[in-house]
Order: C-alpha cells, then sequence, then structure tokens
C-alpha cells in the first residue's frame, strides 16, 4: 500500500510553489507550503518522511536558519536546496546542515519536477523499510478497520 508523502515548500514569496504545485500530478503527494521557522517544524512533525525543497532567494541566512532549527525533525527527509544567487557559503552550509542536495544558479521547475518523483519513490520505499503506514485517505483508514 502506497502512503501519502508530503512534498514540503519552504520559502517567503511562494514562487515554487506556483510552479510546482501544477506540475505535481502523482495522487500520493500532497503539497504544503511553509514560510517560517515554526511552520515548517509543524509540516516535518506531521510527516517525517517529507520532501522538502528550500528557496535561499528571499533570504539566504534566514532559510538556513530555519533549516539550522529544524536539523533534527529533517533528519528523515529528503531536502532540496535552491540557491539561485550561487552563494558558495550558503552551499556549503546547507550541506553541513546535512541537505540532501544543492542546487545552484539557475533549475527548471520540469527538472525540479523530474527529481520529486524520483524522490518520491524513494520516499516511499524507505516508508515501507521503516514499517510506518500513512493513510492516503481517510477511506483507506475505514477499509483497514473493516
Amino acid at each position: 500500500m502506497q502512503s501519502r508523502i508530503t512534498l514540503i515548500i519552504h520559502e517567503r514569496l511562494g514562487n515554487w510553489a506556483r510552479q510546482l504545485r501544477p506540475r505535481m500530478i502523482s495522487p500520493t503527494l500532497k503539497v504544503r507550503e511553509t514560510r517560517s521557522a515554526a511552520d515548517l517544524a509543524l509540516a516535518v512533525q506531521q510527516d517525517r518522511f517529507a520532501l522538502v525543497v528550500v528557496d535561499l532567494r528571499s533570504g539566504p541566512a534566514e532559510m538556513l536558519a530555519d533549516l539550522n532549527q529544524n536539523r533534527e525533525q529533517l533528519a528523515d527527509t529528503l531536502t532540496l536546496v535552491l540557491d539561485p544567487d550561487q552563494n558558495p557559503a550558503a552551499a556549503t552550509l546547507a550541506q553541513e546542515l546535512g541537505v540532501t542536495l544543492v542546487r545552484s544558479g539557475f533549475v527548471s521547475p520540469p527538472d525540479i519536477v523530474r527529481l520529486l518523483e524520483q524522490w518520491a519513490l524513494l520516499a516511499q520505499q524507505r516508508i515501507n523499510a521503516s514499517g510506518w503506514f500513512q493513510p492516503q485517505t481517510s477511506g483507506d483508514l475505514a477499509a483497514l478497520q473493516g
């Protein structure tokens, strides 16, 4: 059984959310936007195997501070940091914070969607291997209850 996987888009302005939301067609993937460290913490607590995209465009120091504040909660996530300004210090710090991948410079939305689709499969494998089950809908839960 497939679990519902959350794609958390952490950014201040919503640019990537507008790009990715209409392109994400997988029924097992739900998109959630966060704007603050507290929002990010809550989202990750609700889905420890989430996929996380962090855009540094609107403030690399603040966004990296949000990652640092949630470092332990993000341990099981697959986290992509987008660094459009190609700031070497930001990329290095993001890697030290344990993110999965940093992409610097221009990255097209279709490229990000392809990567996230691959990561969604990997996240599903990680969920299955961990023994966790997250129903896709309340109907799935009702079916299990008989």
